[in-house]
């Protein structure tokens, strides 16, 4: 026989045990629907700020690296007179 001691060890950390399981899938569970929607603002949102001011430092008002369009207009010093514009 058991004695009621184990009994009572055993059924209480089986309860805590299942308890903790339950409130672990269901919060794993709310969790994954509310990052659904907060994800992309809580993970979008730094990801793009930090992208736009490494981009901002590189990229002219126009949209053009200038390195890129200086590299371009000395290849090519006849064919593209809009490249020479842009990298004047």
């Amino acid at each position: 026989m058991i004695s009621l001691a184990v009994e009572w060890i055993i059924a209480t950390t089986a309860a805590v045990v299942f308890a903790h399981l339950a409130i672990e899938i269901v919060g794993a569970a709310w969790l994954g629907y509310a990052l659904l929607f907060l994800l992309p603002i809580a993970g979008g949102l730094p990801i793009g700020v930090c992208q736009w001011i490494v981009l901002r430092r590189r990229i002219d008002d126009n949209g053009l690296d200038p390195r890129i369009v200086r590299d371009r207009a000395s290849k090519t010093p006849g064919l593209c007179p809009i490249l020479k514009g842009i990298a004047s």
